[in-house]
């Protein structure tokens, strides 16, 4: 199943008031109008802002500055294109004005123009190489462009800086944090179980020290509700699902509008098994954000959890109609018509993916092995999967290929399951009992499979496909 919150709600840095006080102007009306929207600004009245300097500029339409606190006040309202164009002009009136480079380099972060952020912050460093908040907003960039190691550099540079930055706390978490999830879910985000549950090392200290960092800024700014959030998220990449719930509990006491937060305790709600819990906070979070494909995809998964497959499928076809290269959404559609026992319609979508997405497909493809061979096509199966598996040699989903292809036997499978680290032990074996009890069922011995079916729910995996998997085959069976 996919992972909690895959495409992280970018963090960019907090908007910084260019200096106040004014710039110099031979009009006296220019410099009244204008001050008076700095006091505005500072009220954030931003219509009112931007009136008083439209007057401003009237007077004196080479004002440099009143267009960098025009563009302010337009990126508070959310007209970010407006805002990149008073940057634009104020650097054409005074190209020296680090200020507006500063700005308009957070309006592309938010934009997500990175390499135009990267650029602009660049510029900003160069006229103040001292300047924290810009290392901080740059490696936020480069957190995007998933530069990891230069992301790090850019946040502990700003904490040399300036050790009481919050902000870059929250963001160097956040960059640990990416990074983790990128290797347990891929870049598309499909949950990989033989990462997650502790093979990697490094990437789970990647999770501690993320959560670390997340402490930090909440010491240095306890209302920080995108710290709150995102430590969330990296509890619930440990499997604290609890903890991960409170974090998300209290972001959103902090920001009721905060539609990542909604979505990603949905989806830990969902993993406890609260699926109606799950699609609540998938409707706040559309409520805030309608056009949030993750949250449509999410609900619709929960809904196919629940038995609703025809309101899970319009779900997840509306997140592709919002985001088409959402690749995981064949793998969630594949998902919902597999519990609907719409074996063909899966096996589409499960290929769908494969074509989309070349990193990850151990999972779908062990899948699109189980779906042929139910359809009467196993030596076509065994085929596909000798030649398009390409997990690294003795990992587990290797392990699960020879397996099925009859390489190893089902008491060496078992047992390869086994594990030292409990929550690895617990994954593992609702793996191996679901593909032991499919073996079975091909062959005929449907009490068998019931039992390996019972065993596998029994692991209580709620986030793994093959428990849910496991599940509509002992309906299926009248169990």
């Amino acid at each position: 199943m996919r992972a909690t919150s895959i495409k992280a709600i970018l963090l960019a840095a907090s908007l910084i008031f260019p200096t106040f006080g004014f710039a110099q102007t031979k009009s006296k009306d220019a410099a009244a109008y204008a001050n008076r929207g700095i006091a505005k600004l500072q009220k954030h009245d931003w219509d009112g802002a931007i009136a008083e300097f439209n007057r401003a500029l009237q007077f004196d339409p080479k004002l440099a500055k009143a267009y960098l606190d025009r563009g302010v006040a337009k990126a508070n309202k959310g007209d970010r294109d407006g805002a990149i164009a008073d940057y634009n002009r104020a650097l054409q009136l005074d190209p020296k004005l680090a200020a507006a480079y500063q700005a308009r380099a957070i309006a592309k972060l938010e934009k997500s123009d990175w390499d135009g952020a990267i650029a602009d912050f660049n510029r900003v460093l160069q006229f103040d190489p001292k300047l924290a908040k810009a290392y901080n907003g740059r490696g936020l960039a480069k957190v995007e462009k998933r530069e990891w190691d230069g992301a790090m550099a850019d946040f502990n540079r700003a904490l040399q800086l300036d050790p009481k930055l919050a902000s870059a706390f929250n963001n160097r978490g956040l960059a640990k944090r990416r990074k983790h999830e990128l290797m347990v879910y891929g870049a598309v985000g499909l949950y990989q179980p033989d990462y997650a549950l502790g093979t990697l090392k490094v990437e789970k200290d990647d999770l501690d020290a993320s959560i670390a960092d997340f402490n930090h800024a909440l010491q240095l700014d306890p209302k920080n509700a995108k710290a709150y959030y995102n430590r969330g998220v990296a509890k619930a990449g440990k499997d604290d699902l609890d903890g991960a719930i409170a974090d998300y509990n209290r972001a959103l006491q902090l920001d009721p509008k905060l539609p990542g937060a909604y979505s990603d305790r949905g989806s830990a709600k969902l993993d406890r098994g609260d699926a109606d819990g799950a699609i609540a906070d998938y409707n706040s979070a559309l409520n805030f954000n309608p056009k949030f494909a993750e949250a449509y995809l999410n609900r619709g998964t929960a809904k196919a959890v629940r038995g609703d497959s025809n309101h899970a499928i319009v779900d997840i076809n509306r997140a592709l109609q919002l985001d088409p290269k959402l690749s995981e959404a064949y793998i969630d559609r594949g998902f919902t018509n597999l519990l609907d026992r719409n074996f063909t319609a899966a096996l589409r979508d499960y290929r769908r993916f494969c074509e989309l997405s070349q990193r990850n497909q151990w999972y779908p493809r062990l899948t699109i092995w189980l779906m042929r061979s139910r359809l009467g096509e196993k030596e076509a199966a065994d085929k596909e999967l000798a030649s398009h598996f390409n997990a690294e040699a003795g990992s587990w989903p290797s392990k699960i290929q020879a397996y099925l292809l009859g390489n190893l036997s089902e008491t060496e499978f078992l047992a390869a399951a086994a594990s030292r680290d409990a929550n690895t032990d617990h994954g593992q074996h609702c793996e191996a009992w679901f593909y032991a009890g499919m073996k079975s069922l091909l062959a005929g011995n449907k009490s068998a499979a019931s039992e390996f079916f019972k065993k596998c729910l029994a692991t209580e995996r709620k986030r793994t496909t093959e428990y849910h998997f496991a599940k509509a085959e002992l309906k299926a069976l009248g169990q």
